[in-house]
């Protein structure tokens, strides 16, 4: 009988033993999930994503010639129309 206990008593030791690395093992199958759902977003977003941002890119642009347009313009003209309006 004693051996019989000395045998559980090892094995469960040995068990034991083998349940420390277990957490590190799942907390890398965890890494290499959200890895690999990062990395197929970026496959199937990054078209969307490169659209929107030459959309922004094109805006900004536009804005900045629109801007440059209004540099020429002479405020007393602005005003002799605003006062020929509000007559």
């Amino acid at each position: 009988m004693y051996r019989l206990m000395a045998l559980y008593a090892g094995l469960q030791a040995r068990l034991a033993d083998h349940e420390e690395g277990q957490g590190m093992v799942e907390y890398g199958l965890i890494i290499a999930a959200v890895a690999i759902a990062v990395i197929v977003a970026v496959f199937a977003l990054g078209p969307k994503i490169a659209s929107m941002f030459q959309t922004a890119g094109s805006s900004l642009s536009s804005d900045r010639t629109k801007k440059a347009n209004l540099a020429g313009v002479d405020a007393r003209d602005v005003l002799a129309k605003v006062a020929e309006l509000a007559i």
